[in-house]
């Protein structure tokens, strides 16, 4: 079946290496397992880039410490293969405001494009880096971010043909998941759930 209430990157690549290696839970978690590990050297060349190989040094150690990455790294689940893609694009985002090299910037938008097409976080991501360049006096850096606000609006409109194409009665359950996660129908005030 196809799993629509994600965007498709991370499955494409899940099943890929079902296709490669076979079904199996170990080429499961080898999907996530690579992705952190990517994580891991790139954290370590956007630190040493900015701070110095001890200081990436000590930043990796502490990061592959972490309860999170720990629990997520191994964990067949979009958060640790987004990563990847979100630290390329600092990375190449830092290297464009130091090189003024172009293909610096397609970097970012490739980087960019498939956090979004990986999960949901990397919408946030994108807006992040996209507000990053509103806040520039130049006109040219403020274009694009709104470039990358329209990337997202079109990746989000063809995610959105993507279910309809693939799986049209996705959209209740799409709905009544979304409704879910907010709290919609729980016995809760929005005070009661930030706190």
């Amino acid at each position: 079946g196809y799993y629509v209430h994600h965007p498709p990157l991370f499955t494409l690549v899940l099943t890929s290496a079902f296709a490669l290696f076979g079904e199996h839970e170990w080429t499961a978690r080898l999907v996530p397992i690579l992705s952190t590990l990517a994580s891991v050297l790139l954290l370590w060349i956007f630190v040493r880039d900015h701070w110095g190989p001890r200081a990436a040094t000590f930043t990796v150690a502490l990061f592959a410490a972490t309860p999170m990455v720990m629990h997520y790294g191994r964990m067949v689940n979009f958060e640790p293969c987004t990563l990847p893609f979100m630290l390329l694009a600092l990375i190449a985002l830092a290297r464009r405001h130091d090189t003024e090299d172009r293909r610096w910037w397609l970097l970012t938008m490739a980087s960019c494009v498939a956090a979004m097409w990986t999960a949901w976080l990397g919408y946030f991501f994108t807006l992040a880096v996209a507000i990053h360049f509103f806040r520039q006096k130049d006109k040219v850096e403020r274009l694009r971010g709104l470039l990358l606000v329209g990337i997202a609006v079109a990746s989000i409109a063809l995610f959105c043909l993507q279910v309809t194409l693939v799986e049209p009665t996705a959209w209740s359950d799409m709905w009544k998941a979304a409704a879910r996660r907010i709290g919609a129908g729980d016995p809760f005030t929005w005070m009661q759930w930030a706190q």
